[in-house]
């Protein structure tokens, strides 16, 4: 008799509870809520230009990796945004070390660095 009133008990409690994945909002997945979806960082246009720019200084290779070295405050109103790029080629690895300098205020771009690195 125990049993079954501990089973009836679960099965009470679980038709009580609707499922919800507080994950995702809603039962067994789906979109996250629009308050726990990341924002794309400051960074990420410049990234998008470093990229850009690699593969068009180096169309023979393919950009394998990528990181975010950092931002520096320039003074003056100017900043720059540092990436490595890790790039695979036929006959080589090799990263690339972009540096792009802006105007914070228009985000007018500069300058843009380039410096190989075998690692």
């Amino acid at each position: 008799m125990k049993i079954l009133l501990a089973i009836m008990i679960v099965f009470v409690l679980f038709q009580a509870s609707p499922l919800v994945d507080p994950a995702h909002g809603e039962k067994g997945g789906g979109q996250p809520l629009p308050s726990e979806q990341q924002e794309e960082p400051d960074y990420a246009k410049w990234g998008k230009l470093a990229v850009e720019k690699v593969r068009e200084r180096y169309p023979e290779a393919k950009v394998v990796d990528y990181l975010h070295v950092g931002r520096e405050e320039l003074g003056e109103g100017k900043a720059s945004e540092t990436f490595k790029l890790w790039l695979r080629g036929e006959e080589r690895e090799f990263g690339v070390i972009v540096t792009i300098t802006f105007e914070k205020a228009t985000d007018d771009v500069i300058e843009i660095e380039y410096e190989e690195t075998d690692r």
